[in-house]
């Protein structure tokens, strides 16, 4: 009987002993699943995993702005060119420039200038029957097909001489000038031998069909006076300048056929 209670106490040793070391282990098994404490460094760390999950809002695409509506542009009206009835005498000419220009042909209208203040403007044109001349201490309207030659006086030696003023009854700031430019006309009646001197003071204008292009040919056939009226800077050296343009590029002769 001794001898069974001793073997029941070994075994029932053996058995505490088995379970102390089970309960060892599964201790020791829960300490090494525990998380790592974060260091430092990792507190500090940026939450990258946080700053991934948020989603970046899409950029809206630019508004694009609306194309301008075309602006419609006030029409400038042009004036029409007056048109003149051709003359019907189809008088042949052959018109010599001061520049060494020479135009032949047939004249389809005789023009002249109403009131002409400076040659910057465009003038506006009538029809001319004739220029205006002094014979003899008469003066008359020489029609153009008794017209046998106008030319410029080379002789006087007062052409192209200039002289400007202030016109201040009009204007502090008006001046005028006025050009000695002579021309002469010869006419076919025999009668009437010798020079006729012209006394217009305004453009003409002959308008001459070449027979391959109409040709307008400008110029002034005795003596130019222009005003600043139009434009009260302009002073006496510009004016002067306008003067000797037009009397350079003048008609030197005209003779009719």
């Amino acid at each position: 009987m001794h001898r069974n209670i001793m073997i029941t106490c070994f075994v029932g040793l053996l058995l505490a002993l088995s379970l102390t070391t089970a309960w060892a282990d599964k201790t020791s098994e829960t300490k090494d699943t525990k998380k790592p404490e974060q260091t430092d460094v990792d507190k500090k760390a940026k939450p990258c995993d946080k700053a991934k999950a948020e989603k970046t809002p899409e950029a809206k695409p630019e508004a694009k702005p609306e194309p301008k509506k075309d602006v419609a542009k006030p029409e400038v009206v042009k004036e029409p060119e007056p048109t003149y009835p051709v003359d019907p005498r189809k008088l042949r000419v052959t018109i010599k420039m001061k520049n060494g220009k020479v135009i032949k042909g047939v004249v389809k209208h005789f023009l002249i200038s109403e009131k002409l203040v400076d040659h910057i403007g465009k003038p506006v044109f009538t029809l001319c029957d004739g220029p205006t001349v002094e014979y003899e201490m008469d003066e008359f309207s020489m029609p153009w097909e008794k017209v046998k030659s106008i030319v410029f006086n080379k002789k006087n030696k007062e052409n192209g001489e200039k002289s400007c003023y202030e016109d201040s009854d009009k204007s502090q700031e008006r001046w005028e000038c006025l050009m000695t430019n002579e021309y002469y006309a010869t006419s076919k009646d025999k009668s009437k031998k010798g020079k006729h001197t012209i006394q217009d003071r305004n453009l003409f204008r002959f308008v001459v069909d070449t027979g391959k292009k109409i040709v307008n040919v400008d110029s002034h056939l005795g003596k130019v006076k222009i005003t600043n009226e139009r434009d009260e800077s302009r002073k006496m050296d510009a004016m002067e300048q306008e003067l000797k343009t037009v009397f350079k590029t003048a008609i030197l002769s005209i003779t009719f056929k």
